[in-house]
């Protein structure tokens, strides 16, 4: 049978615990500053500083989870690896550019090549504005008498219409 002192707690097991917990909480940290951090680099700044973007961003997971699951300690592998070894070299190649055929050339792409950009042979230009509307009626608007016009609305068709004389 089990004595209530075998789960006594004690003031240096409390202190343990608040210590197990600041370190998995600074390793949760340290992990999503080097996912953020690395996510907002450009994938060339990485190959240029000769290591890989997705690399760092899966490590940083894998930190997140050793980190929560081993009192925090091995979290704190691969934030402490990015900061010193290859932190510092990534900001250098993004600060210096991106390498020539990212982006486009120095001075941007010039005009379009010979035979380029203009209209195909045999094009005559854009088609002549269609017909139908010819302004508004003569005697202005409304028409004089007022409006509709005597005889009913709309006016008869010159020539009595479709259907003969009406």
């Amino acid at each position: 049978m089990l004595a209530s002192s075998d789960y006594a707690y004690t003031a240096a097991g409390g202190v343990v615990q608040l210590i197990q917990l600041a370190l998995v909480l600074l390793a949760l940290g340290a992990n999503i500053f080097l996912i953020v951090d690395t996510a907002r680099r450009p994938e060339w700044a990485f190959t240029q500083a000769g290591t890989n973007k997705v690399l760092w961003v899966v490590l940083g997971g894998v930190g997140i989870v050793l980190g929560c699951c081993c009192w925090g300690v091995p979290g704190f592998i691969a934030p402490v690896v990015w900061l010193a070894a290859f932190r510092n070299k990534t900001i250098a190649a993004e600060q210096a550019g991106p390498p020539p055929g990212f982006g486009g050339p120095p001075g941007g792409f010039g005009g379009p090549p010979p035979g380029y950009g203009g209209p195909p042979p045999g094009y005559g230009g854009p088609p002549p504005p269609p017909g139908g509307f010819g302004g508004p009626p003569s005697g202005g608007f409304p028409p004089s008498g007022g409006f509709p016009p005597s005889g009913g609305f709309p006016p008869p068709p010159p020539g009595g219409g479709p259907f003969g004389q009406q």
